[in-house]
């Protein structure tokens, strides 16, 4: 039995009736191959038609270069409005949201470059396949707008160096250009490098799809095998013996067992999960989408941009079509921390996201701003979805036993990288099954940090080294 029919277990289902299980899906939300309004769904169906593989998804945003105490890991003090993350009300959260944010603060530069590299790896494992998937079950990548290569756009050009020497030692820099040569080999991009927001520019390892797309094809896939799938179905708790032993799940009118179960909630499992060790570990960060047309010269690759200090300094850009089968461009940006409540939002914080985003449509694609303000297209697309995050974001893997030697695992905070990972994921959950190992299960457990944090001394948190 899965739990939850975003993209992860959606991968994670593909990959399990391909070893031989006999699969049920249960979500909250109705059928995503219904066009419902998006606040009716999960993070997959409600937010934008784009999903984005490269090696540096997932990453995580703790401080990594520590050279001064005043701007330490504090993403979380401040308003979206005021350049921060915070777009809920943080003089009114919980001791769990509060414990949350402190260990957000709490991990040093160093830790955090470990933990980046422990992502970056199930990345590269679910690069080769990724490869696989989309040379062998190639009937799930027609008509979903897969696009090969990514382009990365930088405002600042000591990020833009740095970036290069990154991308380079990950091995996935394909080549780098500064903005006259872009021009040449990207006419579309002409507007963004004569507005002075283009320091330099890179192609690395990746692709781009319409998730949405993707995933109608790939749930026909998983009904012609046998899943069977009950949609508007939410699921309210483990039922555990006094031993701890998982014995079935409870829906709002009735138990479900099962021999295994595969819990992937993203941020809207807090209830659930509770007495699990992932309880109030995965929490909510908002992001933003819009949509302008892809006007000639038309871009043909997926963009990933960088403004450094801009209030939504991270963009994705993703080529697509929408439902009239029209040329599209998908822009996806900002981060605003929810905490356990993804419905806890301050409206002018929002707004604020909003005009960030529209502000970079601007600069980078001006004519396609302009036609999407006068059509109403910039203001009809607005949506969001929450992502599920960890305050180190590492993701979540934790397995418990269950009836019939069996077990429930669940997974999730992978901030903006489950798209990436699910591959990885799936294996993972795959191993767990068969009584194998994989080193997500370690490297994901929900009490990696606070282990850590337990087992070390506090100097050695506080005094953290200073880069070279």
């Amino acid at each position: 039995m899965l739990v939850g029919a975003g993209i992860v277990n959606l991968i994670t289902a593909y990959y399990l009736t391909e070893a031989g299980y006999s699969i049920t899906i249960y979500d909250a939300s109705p059928d995503p191959r219904e066009s419902q309004h998006w606040s009716r769904y999960g993070c997959t169906r409600g937010g934008g038609d784009a999903r984005m593989f490269t090696l540096t998804e997932a990453d995580n945003y703790n401080d990594k270069d520590f050279t001064g105490i005043a701007h330490f890991n504090n993403l979380f003090g401040s308003k979206v409005s005021e350049s921060g993350w915070v777009i809920c009300d943080i003089n009114n959260i919980s001791i769990p949201e509060q414990t949350w944010i402190h260990e957000y603060e709490a991990v040093p530069p160093w830790l955090a470059n470990v933990y980046n590299d422990d992502i970056l790896s199930f990345n590269h494992e679910s690069h080769p396949l990724w490869e696989d998937l989309i040379e062998n079950a190639s009937e799930l990548f027609q008509g979903v707008e897969l696009r090969e290569g990514i382009v990365r756009l930088y405002s600042d050009e000591a990020h833009y160096r740095q970036s290069i020497e990154r991308h380079r030692k990950i091995q996935s820099l394909r080549r780098a250009f500064m903005p006259e040569e872009l021009t040449e080999i990207y006419p579309a991009l002409a507007d963004a490098c004569a507005n002075g927001v283009v320091a330099g520019a890179m192609e690395v390892v990746g692709f781009t799809l319409n998730v949405h797309k993707f995933i109608a094809k790939l749930l026909a896939r998983l009904e012609k095998v046998g899943v069977q799938c009950f949609w508007n179905q939410s699921i309210t708790k483990i039922i555990r013996n006094h031993h701890g032993v998982v014995i079935g799940l409870e829906s709002s009118n009735h138990t479900i067992t099962a021999d295994n179960y595969v819990i992937s909630p993203g941020v809207y499992g807090s209830g659930f999960l509770r007495g699990t060790q992932t309880e109030n570990k995965i929490q909510g960060v908002l992001g933003g989408w819009m949509l302008i047309p892809n006007l000639a010269p038309k871009l043909e690759h997926s963009l990933k941009i960088a403004r450094k200090g801009h209030i939504t300094e991270d963009a994705n850009v993703t080529v697509a079509t929408d439902s009239k089968g029209e040329e599209i461009l998908i822009f996806g940006s900002g981060y605003g921390y929810t905490g356990l409540d993804p419905s806890n939002i301050l409206p002018d914080d929002l707004e604020a996201m909003y005009c960030g985003i529209e502000d970079s449509i601007k600069r980078y694609f001006p004519a396609a701003y302009e036609a999407a303000k006068q059509s109403g297209l910039l203001e009809a697309s607005r949506r969001y979805c929450v992502r599920p995050w960890t305050s180190t974001s590492l993701g979540v893997f934790e397995a418990i036993e269950s009836t019939s030697d069996g077990k429930l695992i669940v997974t999730g905070g992978h901030n903006t990288g489950g798209f990436t990972q699910s591959p990885a994921i799936a294996k993972a959950v795959l191993a767990a099954l068969r009584g194998e190992l994989h080193p997500m299960h370690h490297l994901y457990h929900p009490n990696r940090f606070a282990s850590f944090y337990s087992q070390v001394p506090r100097r050695q948190i506080i005094e953290t080294p200073v880069a070279q």
